[in-house]
C-alpha cells in the first residue's frame, strides 16, 4: 500500500515538473518547446514499445493475446523513433494528440470537482479550475493550431504553468488530506484495540 501511495505521489510530482518545465520552454523559446514535446513523445513512446514487446516475449507462454501485444510495441517503438528522427513534421500529430488529452482530463477533472464537492472536499474548486483550464488548452490545439502560433505557444505556456501551480496545490492538499485521515483511523483502531482488551466481570 505504502509503495503504491510513493509511486502515485512520485508521477504527480514529476508530471507538475514537467508541466512548469513545459509551461517556461513555451513562453522562452518556440522551437525548444517543439522539439522538447517531439523529444518526450519520442522517448515515451519508445520506452513504452520496448517494455510491451519484452514483457510479452517474458510472458507468451502465460498470457493470451501476447501477438497483439508484441504487434502494439513495435508500433509504438516505430512511431517513437520516427518522432524523434522527424520533430517538425512529428508535432502536428502530438499537437492534436494532446490536444485531445487535454480536452479529455479537463472533461473528467471538471466533473469529478462536483463530486468532491458534493463530499464537502475544501479544495474541489481546484479540480474545477484545473478542468476549464484543461479543455480552453485542448480547445485551442484541436481548433486553431494554424493560425497565430506564437499566441498559442504563449498562451499554452502560460496555461501549463497556472496548470502545474494548481496541481502542486491539489497534490499537496491530498498529502495533508490523506495524512489526516491516515492519523484518524489509527486513532479509531487504537481505541478497537483497547476496548477489545477490556475485562468485564459479568458474576457482579
Amino acid at each position: 500500500m505504502r509503495k503504491k501511495k510513493l509511486i502515485s505521489y512520485i508521477s504527480e510530482a514529476v508530471t507538475i515538473v514537467l508541466l512548469l518545465i513545459l509551461g517556461i520552454v513555451a513562453l522562452i523559446d518556440g522551437e525548444l518547446f517543439a522539439s522538447s514535446l517531439s523529444i518526450i513523445a519520442g522517448v515515451t513512446l519508445l520506452l513504452i514499445g520496448l517494455l510491451t514487446v519484452i514483457g510479452a516475449f517474458i510472458s507468451s507462454a502465460f498470457v493470451l493475446g501476447s501477438g497483439f501485444k508484441i504487434i502494439t510495441g513495435i508500433i509504438s517503438s516505430i512511431l517513437g523513433i520516427y518522432f524523434l528522427i522527424n520533430p517538425k513534421l512529428s508535432l502536428i500529430i502530438i499537437t492534436l494528440a494532446l490536444g485531445f488529452i487535454l480536452l479529455m482530463n479537463g472533461v473528467l477533472k471538471f466533473v469529478r470537482s462536483f463530486d468532491l464537492r458534493g463530499l464537502k472536499v475544501k479544495t474541489w474548486f481546484v479540480d474545477t479550475i484545473l478542468g476549464v483550464v484543461y479543455i480552453v488548452i485542448g480547445v485551442v490545439l484541436l481548433f486553431f493550431s494554424d493560425g497565430a502560433i506564437d499566441l498559442i505557444r504563449i498562451l499554452i505556456g502560460i496555461f501549463l504553468i497556472i496548470a502545474s501551480i494548481l496541481n502542486l496545490c491539489e497534490f499537496i492538499s491530498s498529502i495533508i488530506r490523506t495524512s489526516r485521515d491516515e492519523k484518524v483511523i489509527n486513532i479509531i483502531k487504537k481505541h478497537v484495540d483497547d476496548a477489545d482488551h477490556i475485562d468485564i466481570d459479568f458474576t457482579k
